[in-house]
């Protein structure tokens, strides 16, 4: 390859995630359907048809800002390395494999970041009005991130059903992904205008407190920081 053409690639490769991360912003904010290719050609500074030629439709643009915004740039599948760590005769492990795991998924997504708030748009736009690719793109990332997960699960619990591996899978992520859903409720009922520090790590603490005591497994010794703030009695905007 020469060099005009490995140039001719590169500008092309920085082109192309320029128009993904515009995409990003403009998805998350408007949600798929009100959005348009022109829109994010104006974020972007570029023509329609620039879009077009890279992506060749606002769907397929959709899909690609989905897998560049998660897989490649906030690289979810490694948040689930740490299960790979984990020892199947240490339970305390596993655990703290699901806590590394549940910090790692909610900082990236509730953290107050202009990334974390492009996350959570896109997480609610894909389930919301994503349609059946989007779906299929859901799940290949989450069957890929689990199986390791799944594995050190049943090596504890070893009657653990593939019944009851959908449904420790089903609340893990319904803990995690609510409060994106409900940012608007959440944020009203903190009295703040964004996701507390506290808020986000109280939120941590209680979904790996409530995915390790379901089937069993220790919880690990982390404080709760609302219960050390507000000594378990009030919530914040609570008199």
């Amino acid at each position: 390859m020469g060099k005009k053409q490995r140039t001719s690639n590169i500008q092309g490769r920085r082109k192309r995630l320029h128009l993904l991360e515009c995409a990003g912003r403009v998805f998350a904010k408007l949600g798929y359907g009100a959005s348009t290719i022109r829109d994010v050609a104006e974020d972007a500074d570029v023509p329609p048809s620039a879009l077009i030629y890279h992506f060749g439709s606002k769907e397929k643009l959709f899909h690609e800002t989905l897998r560049y915004h998660f897989l490649e740039k906030s690289r979810f599948a490694e948040f689930f390395e740490c299960f790979k760590l984990a020892s199947a005769d240490d339970p305390m492990s596993i655990s703290m494999a699901v806590y590394n795991t549940t910090a790692h998924v909610i900082r990236a997504c509730c953290g107050n970041t202009k990334e974390a708030s492009v996350l959570r748009g896109l997480l609610v736009c894909m389930f919301v009005e994503g349609g059946p690719k989007a779906a299929e793109i859901v799940k290949g990332m989450r069957e890929d991130f689990m199986l390791c997960a799944y594995e050190k699960l049943r090596s504890f619990k070893a009657d653990m059903s593939d019944t009851d591996l959908f449904w420790w899978t089903q609340n893990f992520w319904g803990r995690v992904f609510f409060p994106m859903y409900g940012e608007k409720f959440f944020q009203d009922v903190l009295r703040k205008g964004k996701y507390t520090s506290d808020f986000v790590e109280s939120l941590i603490y209680r979904t790996t407190r409530c995915s390790c005591l379901s089937i069993g497994l220790p919880m690990p010794d982390i404080p709760d920081p609302w219960r050390v703030k507000f000594g378990g009695e009030n919530m914040p905007g609570k008199q």
